[in-house]
């Protein structure tokens, strides 16, 4: 029998017997579950859950403003088509002109204002219900007065079109002014790779290892 030094021999998990598929899946179990019960190591991330909820929040929203104008822009859309079918409707004597008339009118004034409140916009969207009630009446007004200038059919084919040019300006003013999301924190920066190590023993074999993130 030689006395020769015999060189070690590293074992990374159970060596299953040759040819066995019990030992196998052995290996695999005993891998998982030396993995779960290994405790966390200084470079995994614990978040609480105000912090998860805060984290899963700013990765939703872009770091850079963001325009939300599309959504006012299809309440006022949806106002005008309000608007064109109740003129349909009191050019055929329909008794529902008034109906669709008055939801027009109210998506026009509440619409989109509710658009800059469904993103927190309380300023936004009181500014916007101030520009519809002073801006439509204020073109109308110029229209009268550059219609008084002139003849009696002057005022009356200008006071319409005074109208609809204050409720354009104000659409525009809205959705392209006020419709802009404030500028996002940044976000807290995070380590690349995260990595956890584990070991363990199975039927008296030595096993370990490393779990990685990234």
């Amino acid at each position: 029998m030689s006395d020769a030094p015999r060189t070690p021999k590293v074992v990374f998990g159970p060596e299953p017997a040759r040819g066995t598929l019990w030992g196998m899946i052995a290996s695999i179990l005993a891998a998982h579950l030396a993995l779960a019960a290994a405790p966390a190591s200084s470079s995994t991330i614990v978040l609480t859950p105000e912090e998860a909820a805060a984290a899963a929040e700013a990765a939703r929203q872009d770091d850079d403003r963001g325009w939300y104008g599309g959504e006012t822009l299809l309440m006022d859309g949806l106002a005008t088509a309000c608007a064109a079918g109740t003129f349909g409707l009191y050019l055929s004597n329909n008794p529902a002109a008034p109906v669709l008339g008055a939801g027009g009118v109210l998506i026009y004034f509440f619409g989109a204002p509710m658009m800059h409140f469904r993103h927190e916009r309380w300023t936004s969207g009181l500014i916007d219900i101030g520009l519809r009630v002073v801006i439509p009446p204020a073109t109308l007004l110029v229209a009268l007065v550059s219609g008084a200038l002139g003849s009696g059919w002057s005022q009356l084919n200008n006071s319409p079109f005074g109208l609809a040019a204050g409720a354009i300006i104000a659409v525009g003013v809205d959705a392209f002014a006020l419709a802009w999301e404030p500028p996002r924190r940044a976000r807290p920066a995070r380590p690349f790779f995260q990595w956890t190590p584990f070991a363990s023993a199975v039927r008296g074999a030595p096993m370990a290892g490393v779990a990685g993130a990234f």
